[in-house]
């Protein structure tokens, strides 16, 4: 199971700025779906971090069910039904949302496939900082079949937004940063209060403007 880590560094004054200020850490996780509609959401969003943080996210999943349909920013998706799952594995719905786990699926990718009769909304979660946290959220039709296959980038940003983990956004709140971890297990990134995130001059590096749109940076088809 592969470990990748991404080192977030500050000097102390922007350290102390954003401690003081009631800044939190959200962090956002791209995957490649088969169907349209999705949307992404708070992986994580933690006060806990120094002027030296190391965010690490394993390869290692969950599917999950909701009974929500696709909510507007800012509302948390609520799982009904979670399953642990390996990738080239199916999780089943049946039209009463009782789920189980098929040791088959597309090579690479995390199934979803639903029975006839009713409509969920479905994604998967991932362990960062050892703790399984939801990516997604996309619509699963009866008698259909989502794909989620994992992309390694990751968004950051710092902000004062309440959100929480699971919250539905679709809109940048703050500058943040996507990071391609394609091929490699670590980056290493810097962060300044005014001047925002770094380093600017790496192509696995892309600065993200406040009130981007998030979708199609995280949800890929």
């Amino acid at each position: 199971m592969a470990t990748f880590t991404a080192n977030i560094k500050m000097e102390s004054n922007t350290f102390d700025t954003l401690k003081k200020g009631g800044f939190k850490l959200f962090g956002f996780k791209a995957i490649q779906v088969s169907v349209q509609g999705g949307v992404p959401l708070v992986w994580f969003a933690t006060d806990n971090y120094l002027a030296n943080t190391q965010v690490t996210w394993q390869e290692s999943y969950q599917a999950y069910i909701s009974v929500q349909d696709i909510p507007a920013q800012g509302t948390v998706i609520d799982a009904s039904a979670t399953e642990n799952i390996d990738l080239s594995q199916t999780m089943n719905v049946t039209k009463n949302g009782v789920t189980s786990v098929l040791a088959t699926g597309k090579a690479g990718a995390i199934s979803v496939v639903s029975d006839l009769g009713h409509q969920w909304t479905t994604g998967i979660n991932q362990i960062v900082n050892n703790v399984a946290q939801p990516l997604c959220a996309v619509p699963l039709y009866g008698g259909n079949l989502d794909t989620f296959t994992p992309i390694e980038k990751v968004l950051f940003m710092f902000a004062t937004e309440p959100y929480t983990t699971g919250t539905v956004i679709v809109q940048a709140f703050s500058q943040g940063i996507l990071v391609d971890l394609t091929g490699v297990q670590s980056r290493d990134l810097t962060y300044d209060l005014n001047n925002g995130w770094g380093p600017t001059n790496q192509v696995w590096a892309k600065l993200v403007p406040v009130t981007s749109d998030l979708t199609p940076l995280l949800i890929q088809f």
